[in-house]
């Protein structure tokens, strides 16, 4: 298992990594109560709407990680919040601290 692994912003040659990462971790076997699913309209619309908010972890050309979220702002307040929408790492590269970066 080699531990060497970039995180930058995604591209659009990434969603097919995102979205097959998603799907291997993602299962309703293993996720039972998540209250979105997840499919290739989550990945496409939170892409083509705020890119800059999801990264990809990549080993040796693979996706082994994923974050996606978006911002939202409040009415009448100063602050804007960052809300984390999914959070996905491969089995394979747990324990190599990818969620954590």
């Amino acid at each position: 298992m080699l531990n060497d692994f970039e995180i930058r912003t995604a591209t659009i040659d990434d969603l097919a990594g995102i979205f097959h990462l998603g799907e291997k971790v993602f299962t309703s076997q293993a996720y039972s109560n998540l209250y979105r699913t997840w499919d290739e309209y989550e990945v496409t619309h939170l892409f083509n709407s705020e890119c800059e908010y999801v990264l990809v972890a990549v080993s040796e050309g693979k996706v082994v990680g994923f974050a996606m979220g978006t911002v939202i702002e409040k009415a009448r307040s100063a602050w804007n919040y960052g809300h984390l929408l999914w959070l996905g790492v491969d089995p394979d590269f747990a324990r190599h601290r990818i969620g954590s970066m």
